[in-house]
C-alpha cells in the first residue's frame, strides 16, 4: 500500500494492482474454505438426522411400554407415524386409513412440509415425491422418508430381525410385532429415497427390503444410498444409530443385521 504525501491532506489508498492481489487472496481462501463449510453442513444435517431417528426410536419404546411390548403397527407408506403422533409432537399432520393384509385397518400421516420428526433434513424436495401428485392414500402430502424395515426372507418367523416380516408361504405382511422379539443387532428403521416420481404410482416410501443398493431403486426397497455423502444413517432395535456407505455390494443380511 502506498502512502501519499502529509502534507497533501490526502488518505492512504489502494493502488489498483494491491487492490487486484486482495481481491486475488480472497477468491482463494473462498475456494479452500467452501468445500470445508460444504463438508460441515453436511456433517450437521447427518447428525440432525440420526437424531431423529433416536427420537423416533423413543417413541416407538414409549408406545410399546403404553401397550404392553407391542410396536405400533406398520406397513405401506409408513403408516407408524401415526401411533406415534403424540409421543413426537405431529398432531397437525393429516390422518389417512387403509387396510393391512393381516386384515385390519391401520392409519397413517400425511404431512404439508418435510420438517419435523419424520424427515431427513435431506429429503428430496416436493417435485421429485410421487406422493406430492397422487390421490392415494393422500393427495399433496408427503409420507415419512424413515421406513420401516422388512424381511421377506424363505425362513422368516416370529424372532427374525427388522420390524416387518412378510410370510411367503400364506403371502401375508406381519404387521404388528412386539419390540423384545425382533432379533438382537438388527435395524428397524432406514432413510427412503422418493424415487418413483410419476402419478401411477400409488406410494413414495414404503418399507427397506433386500441389499442396501443403490442399483436397486424400486420402490419399497431402496435405502437412501445418496442423502449423507453417498451414505445412510439406520435406526437399531437397541435404540442407536449408525453411518453405513454403499460399496458396491449387500451392506445388510436379510435379517438387517449388518453384514461387517
Amino acid at each position: 500500500m502506498r502512502k501519499l504525501n502529509n502534507n497533501s491532506g490526502a488518505s492512504a489508498a489502494f493502488t489498483l494492482i494491491e487492490l487486484l492481489v486482495v481481491i486475488s487472496i480472497i477468491a482463494l481462501l473462498v475456494s479452500i474454505l467452501l468445500p470445508a463449510l460444504k463438508n460441515a453442513r453436511g456433517a450437521a444435517r447427518k447428525i440432525t438426522c440420526a437424531n431423529k431417528q433416536r427420537q423416533i426410536y423413543t417413541g416407538i419404546a414409549l408406545y410399546a411400554s403404553d401397550n404392553k411390548g407391542w410396536m405400533p403397527p406398520s406397513s405401506f407408506h409408513n403408516g407408524y407415524t401415526y401411533y406415534l403422533k403424540y409421543y413426537l409432537n405431529a398432531h397437525s399432520a393429516t390422518k389417512y386409513t387403509q387396510l393391512t393384509d393381516d386384515g385390519a385397518n391401520y392409519h397413517g400421516l400425511g404431512f404439508e412440509s418435510t420438517k419435523g420428526a419424520f424427515f431427513c433434513p435431506d429429503t428430496l424436495p416436493p417435485n421429485s415425491s410421487p406422493c406430492w401428485v397422487v390421490t392415494y392414500p393422500v393427495r399433496n402430502m408427503y409420507l415419512s422418508n424413515y421406513s420401516s424395515t422388512m424381511n421377506d426372507s424363505a425362513g422368516v418367523n416370529e424372532r427374525s430381525g427388522a420390524w416387518l416380516i412378510y410370510k411367503r408361504s400364506s403371502g401375508t405382511l406381519k404387521s404388528y410385532r412386539k419390540l423384545d422379539y425382533i432379533k438382537s443387532g438388527s435395524v428397524i428403521v432406514g432413510e427412503q429415497n422418493y424415487f418413483a416420481s410419476d402419478s401411477t404410482r400409488n406410494t413414495c416410501a414404503m418399507w427397506l427390503t433386500g441389499p442396501y443398493s443403490d442399483g436397486d431403486v424400486t420402490v419399497g426397497s431402496s435405502a437412501a444410498w445418496n442423502h449423507h455423502q453417498k451414505s445412510a444413517n439406520f435406526l437399531f432395535i437397541d435404540g442407536h444409530v449408525m453411518s453405513y456407505r454403499y460399496t458396491g455390494g449387500s451392506v445388510f443380511d436379510s435379517d438387517f443385521v449388518p453384514l461387517n
